[in-house]
Order: structure tokens, then C-alpha cells, then sequence
């Protein structure tokens, strides 16, 4: 019997400035049962986010890494809490600290 999606988190704030990869990821989760909402870049982004609305923000800002590292210190110093994956090969997958 399979796990159903609403046992997983449920709302995604996806983070990626590369149209293809950003279509890719969001149509892998979305066929997964998440709610994504997907921004292209950081000023989309900061529209987007809302404390204690996302239960994660995936963050893949490749061609301005500095942006997306500086959206998760914005983010942490609203919402501690928020649980921050960078997606883009730093070393792998990292939580923000």
C-alpha cells in the first residue's frame, strides 16, 4: 500500500531560475501531490513567501548564487523555523543553517 502525499509536506516554495530545470522539478512534485508554487527568482520569490505558510523553500538560484543565499538569511531572520533546502550542487542538498 502506498504512503499517501498528504503525510509529506504539502506546500513548496520552489526557488529555481532555470526554466527547464524549474519545470521538471515542479512537475516531479506536483505529480507527487505537492502544492508548488514555483518563483523564478529571488524578487518573485520574495512576493511569493509568507511565514509559517510554505513547509519548505527549495532554492536553486545557479546564476546568482549570492541572491539565494541572501532570500534564506531574510527568511531565517523572519521565520526561524522555516525549513530552507539549496538544491543547486553546493556540496550536494544543504539546509540553510
Amino acid at each position: 500500500m502506498a504512503v499517501q502525499p498528504e503525510h509529506f509536506l504539502n506546500r513548496v516554495l520552489l526557488v529555481v531560475d532555470n526554466p527547464i530545470v524549474g519545470a521538471v522539478i515542479r512537475d516531479q512534485l506536483s505529480g507527487a501531490g505537492y502544492d508548488v508554487h514555483w518563483a523564478r527568482s529571488r524578487l518573485e520569490a520574495c512576493v511569493l513567501w509568507k511565514p509559517s505558510y510554505y513547509d519548505v523553500v527549495l532554492l536553486d538560484l545557479r546564476r546568482d548564487p549570492d541572491q539565494g543565499e541572501d532570500f534564506a538569511r531574510r527568511i531565517k531572520a523572519t521565520d526561524p523555523a522555516q525549513r530552507i533546502l539549496f538544491l543547486d550542487g553546493r556540496n550536494g542538498s544543504k539546509e540553510a543553517a
